[in-house]
């Protein structure tokens, strides 16, 4: 393992030396640069672009809505108005495809009410609870029921039939408690009691809220578009203090009712593709993608909605403003650079898996750098992420660069986030992340104002670099 660590170190630092400096003014103001070319980031753009992502004229960005449509074409324009190329097979750089979204008619609601159906209490969405589904019981509809608390997984069998089941968190924390009881309650071999609901025991006390739910499966096998319909229990998680009023509550002969009401549909939604052409005028089979996505979760339909700041404006603002440069400068990159705006990626990667099926370009011999998740005021490092520790040169290379510049850097893997879709398809491809998710991810404070541009700019001024290290 310590000769191993050598040779990566060996690797890293001869593409540091060879790395060419590029200046970007605005990030490191009285410095001398003497790169060429001579780039200088402009931090209010990147602000103006975060802003406008995050507006509610957005409402959350979340596939097949309209603000998810007005924000494509927000991207859109931005590039026609750069003079970038739309590939020959699109139109208006929209690539169309068709994806599953879960979509709300209305805000889940959990409450307390008495025996005639009055309500006692009522709880706020993501703040005190969220729904918590499971595959094959994402059940859409409203129950009402007497609270019963698990004590013990061995008390279930004691249990009557269209009860709402508390469960605490010694077992709702336990994933070995949790993995027996759903096999439990949908066994076909036994006859387990049929809960109208279930409300696990959560303790947010770290974070202060309930992130918005969001994946559905690429899988098609365990993709059951009807499973809003079945017959298994609603299934939500709430804070401990909630938790501790349906308790009570229950105990006083109150009653507990939750409601969510969703449909799984097929929508369309567009990826944004732009090209900057190589110097001969070309998009040869060593191009360079540099991909963002631009959807988020969507309105919370209770007034609030997410904004997706951080997740994922910062990375569309990187992705644009180096567009801006790249656009505006007489001095081209050797490669040609494809500019993807994905779509669907909170769902799963949905349209970065279909444009890596279906590519403007052939994709043999490209690489694709994308950006999630950046410009996090805290001190957390970069990430240059690969995908299931497949490390490439193209990991090394951009971690050289990054030490180079003094950035706090390091190198990791994982497997949710666009560039999978690519190393998947074959290519060198990685992901460029700031890994902090204290800041509201996926919920209503992923605002503007969490998000540090300068630290966006650093990203850009990686990635330039790469650009014309060839």
């Amino acid at each position: 393992m310590r000769t191993k660590a050598k040779g990566v170190l060996l690797i890293v630092v001869v593409v540091a030396l060879c790395a060419p400096r590029i200046c970007s003014a605005n990030m490191y103001p009285g410095s001398e640069c003497h790169g060429t070319p001579d780039f200088s980031v402009d931090l209010n753009n990147i602000e103006e672009i975060i802003r406008e992502l995050a507006s509610e004229k957005y409402m959350g960005r979340l596939p097949g809505t309209q603000g998810n449509w007005d924000a494509v074409e927000y991207v859109a324009d931005y590039f026609r108005r750069l003079g970038l190329v739309c590939p020959e097979s699109l139109d208006g750089y929209l690539q169309p495809y068709v994806q599953p979204v879960r979509m709300f008619r209305r805000a889940p609601e959990l409450q307390i009410v008495d025996a005639v159906g009055n309500l006692v209490s009522n709880f706020n969405y993501v703040e005190q609870y969220a729904p918590a589904p499971m595959q094959g019981w994402m059940v859409s509809k409203e129950v009402v029921g007497k609270g019963v608390v698990l004590e013990r997984l061995s008390h279930l069998d004691d249990m009557e039939d269209g009860k709402i089941l508390l469960i605490p968190l010694p077992i709702s924390e336990s994933a070995a408690d949790m993995h027996i009881l759903y096999n439990r309650l949908a066994s076909e071999d036994e006859d387990p009691p049929e809960f109208a609901g279930i409300v696990l025991e959560t303790d947010i006390a770290e974070i202060g809220y309930f992130p918005v739910y969001g994946l559905i499966s690429q899988d098609v096998e365990f993709q059951d578009r009807d499973a809003h319909l079945s017959s298994g229990p609603v299934i939500f998680k709430c804070d401990v203090d909630v938790f501790s009023r349906l308790v009570e509550a229950s105990g006083c002969g109150l009653r507990i009712r939750m409601d969510w009401d969703f449909a799984v549909e097929d929508v369309i939604a567009a990826n944004v593709v732009a090209v900057l052409l190589g110097p001969d005028g070309e998009v040869d089979e060593d191009h360079v993608i540099i991909g963002a996505h631009i959807d988020h979760m969507g309105s919370n339909f209770n007034g609030t909605y997410n904004p997706g700041a951080m997740d994922n404006a910062s990375g569309m603002a990187a992705m644009m403003e180096i567009a801006r440069l790249l656009a505006e400068t007489a001095h081209r990159p050797r490669r040609a650079v494809v500019f993807i705006a994905f779509n669907g990626e909170e769902e799963g990667m949905w349209g970065s898996r279909y444009y890596s099926n279906n590519p403007c370009y052939p994709l043999d011999e490209a690489v694709m750098i994308n950006i999630d998740n950046v410009g996090s005021k805290y001190d957390v490092p970069l990430v240059i992420e690969e995908y299931a520790m497949m490390l490439t040169s193209l990991v090394y290379h951009l971690y050289g660069i990054a030490l180079q510049h003094g950035i706090d850097s390091e190198m990791g893997s994982g497997s949710m986030c666009d560039n999978a879709s690519f190393a998947l398809a074959g290519i060198e491809a990685v992901s460029l992340i700031h890994p902090d998710y204290s800041y509201g991810f996926h919920g209503p404070a992923d605002t503007p104002d969490r998000v540090d541009a300068r630290r966006v700019a650093e990203i850009v001024d990686i990635i330039l670099n790469y650009l014309y290290s060839y």
